[in-house]
């Protein structure tokens, strides 16, 4: 599947509400504008970002620079970079969202809250040296490393057994929120 018009009209809508947030940021505080973010960028990125987020680089480009003008106007710090104006504001550079969403929604198939299908899209390690870890599928070609079945086992794979050995989903999204703050923004 293409993704094309489903992202430009992703940008279009996000454009708009960060023009919106441009003349926010003169009325309202720092956490306001955040707030206005979350609900009105944000949500929009978030929504079904597991079936879309692997689009090609190329497309996602110019939602990324949306992404991080929000930053920068959330925190219209001179001084920093805009992955710093990110940390500063506590939100995630845009890979790290998606990979964030994707983290939660192998969660929630781990822990019976999703849909029974999904569970038989990843595989359980049996090995006592790979406990809690999924089987990466094996691939022919490099677009089935865009499935859920393959990055969705990656990132769980790659998250400390501390994040998610979590009991509920609500701890668990707040360590793997902290853990991906901590983690490099991809470029």
């Amino acid at each position: 599947m293409r993704w094309q018009s489903h992202v430009n009209n992703l940008c279009k809508l996000v454009s708009k509400n960060l023009y919106l947030l441009s003349k926010l940021k003169y009325y309202a505080d720092a956490d306001i504008c955040k707030s206005f973010f979350y609900a009105h960028c944000l949500s929009h990125i978030n929504y079904a970002s597991n079936v879309w987020c692997n689009a090609s680089e190329n497309l996602l480009k110019k939602l990324n620079s949306l992404h991080r003008r929000a930053a920068k106007i959330i925190a219209p710090l001179p001084f920093l970079s805009t992955d710093d104006k990110l940390r500063v504001a506590n939100v995630l550079s845009l890979d790290n969202q998606f990979a964030f969403n994707t983290s939660v929604l192998v969660y929630k198939v781990k822990n019976g809250l999703a849909p029974a299908y999904m569970g038989k899209l990843l595989i359980n390690a049996n090995s006592k040296y790979d406990f809690g870890n999924y089987i990466l599928p094996r691939t022919r070609i490099d677009l089935f490393k865009s499935s859920f079945a393959f990055s969705g086992a990656s990132i769980w794979n790659s998250l400390p057994m501390k994040v998610r050995a979590c009991r509920t989903l609500s701890t668990f999204k707040s360590a793997a929120k902290k853990h991906f703050l901590r983690a490099a923004p991809s470029p």
